[in-house]
């Protein structure tokens, strides 16, 4: 992902941390890492996902 001519990054906290510093105007990632930021999100696209877990894992406090 390259969010300047000088400055490649290959993850979305990269992307967001990159807005943050201010060596970016722009870039594209999550709503969730945005917000954790602090910085405005625009959506682009809306993806559907499934969660798999095991049934045996249903009741630990992570998952729930």
């Amino acid at each position: 992902m390259n969010i300047c001519n000088d400055h490649i990054v290959h993850n979305h906290q990269d992307v967001v941390l990159s807005l943050a510093l201010g060596i970016a105007d722009a870039g594209i990632s999550t709503a969730s890492i945005a917000a954790t930021f602090g910085l405005g999100f625009i959506p682009l696209h809306r993806a559907l996902y499934d969660l798999m877990i095991l049934k045996e894992y249903l009741e630990e406090t992570p998952v729930q």
